[in-house]
């Protein structure tokens, strides 16, 4: 037997905070800046209404972020997703800026660059 599926309870910026470990500022911030892929909801007082699927996008932004990727990249990211599909080519350049650096050497660094090529150097009591 099926039953129909039931609509989620919409969730509250406190809510979505405690799930996604980012501050209601943070939440606030990335709404404010288009870092959101979608609107957020509100109530007619105003207050902001979450689905589930909003959860999910901060959590990748959090990674992104993790991962070293500047707000203003983050921020053309979401733009990109937002378009839908076409663009893939750009999203993969945001995401693997050192393969960018590569293909336009010209391209200065940023003192936010991630630095991924580290290479470490051997101790000196270690034998080759």
């Amino acid at each position: 037997m099926t039953t129909a599926p039931t609509r989620q309870q919409p969730l509250s910026i406190g809510e979505v905070a405690r799930q996604t470990g980012l501050s209601v500022h943070v939440l606030r911030f990335y709404e404010r800046q288009h870092l959101l892929i979608a609107p957020v909801e509100r109530t007619t007082g105003g207050r902001r209404r979450y689905t589930t699927a909003d959860v999910e996008w901060p959590q990748i932004c959090i990674k992104l972020r993790e991962s070293g990727m500047p707000v203003a990249d983050l921020k053309q990211f979401a733009e990109l997703v937002r378009r839908g599909p076409g663009n893939e080519t750009e999203r993969l350049r945001l995401l693997h800026p050192a393969a960018a650096l590569r293909a336009h050497p010209t391209r200065p660094a940023t003192p936010d660059t991630p630095r991924r090529n580290r290479t470490r150097t051997p101790s000196a009591g270690r034998a080759r």
